[in-house]
């Protein structure tokens, strides 16, 4: 029976390669977010920005907005003062700097 590490070990020769390769592989599932690297989740403000998000994106999909500069601007500038996505953003950030993930 062939075992994944042997078929990696013909593929990586080198040991450090094959050791980052091994790393990213066990790491796979641990970190699949920014909450995962310490940032804090805002349910009170996050709710409606999800929502707003999937509203749309399904008028973008669908066509009923249009998806050029104008059209994304509009999002963007919704996003980011009616739904605070701001706040969030910068709220994040700072939870990423205090856990040492970024600077």
């Amino acid at each position: 029976m062939i075992r994944s590490s042997q078929v990696l070990k013909l593929k990586f020769k080198d040991p450090a390669e094959m050791d980052m390769i091994q790393q990213m592989i066990a790491s796979v599932g641990n970190v699949t977010s920014v909450y995962a690297l310490g940032a804090k989740e805002r349910a009170e403000l996050m709710n409606d920005i999800k929502k707003y998000r999937e509203e749309m994106m399904a008028k973008f999909i669908y066509g009923t907005v249009s998806p050029d500069d104008a059209g994304w601007n509009e999002y963007v500038k919704t996003h980011d003062e009616k739904y605070k996505g701001n706040q969030v953003r910068e709220a994040m950030l700072d939870d990423l700097k205090k856990a040492g993930v970024i600077q």
